[in-house]
């Protein structure tokens, strides 16, 4: 998380308060995953970890780079997809149900 949001930062010039917003929008995709699934690398595996940090970087890139909402959830998803390793972590996935619930949140941040 932080790597891409430095790189963002040095690379397009993003004021602070957009990289502020930024971090604000992974912190709602990280809190969604803690919420509906686990962060722990010991209760569901590597994807708790990376798999959760690779959805909230794509989230926040997303929003810097002037995606709209169903952008930023579905960047998001992607990142969570895209990491699992077995059908445990896809059943974890969907669970999350990140679309349904970010859609429900994302009015008062984004």
């Amino acid at each position: 998380m932080p790597a891409v949001l430095k790189r963002m930062y040095d690379s397009f010039d993003f004021s602070d308060q957009k990289i502020h917003r930024a971090l604000a929008t992974a912190g709602l995709i990280g809190n969604l995953v803690k919420t509906n699934a686990s962060i722990s690398g010991a209760k569901v595996g590597c994807q708790g970890e990376i798999g959760t940090a690779c959805a909230m970087a794509s989230a926040a890139a997303t929003q810097l780079l002037g995606g709209t909402p169903l952008q930023i959830e579905y960047a998001a998803e992607m990142g969570i997809e895209h990491n699992r390793k077995n059908h445990e972590t896809n059943r974890t996935r969907h669970s999350l149900n990140l679309q349904g619930n970010f859609r429900r949140w994302n009015g008062s941040v984004l």
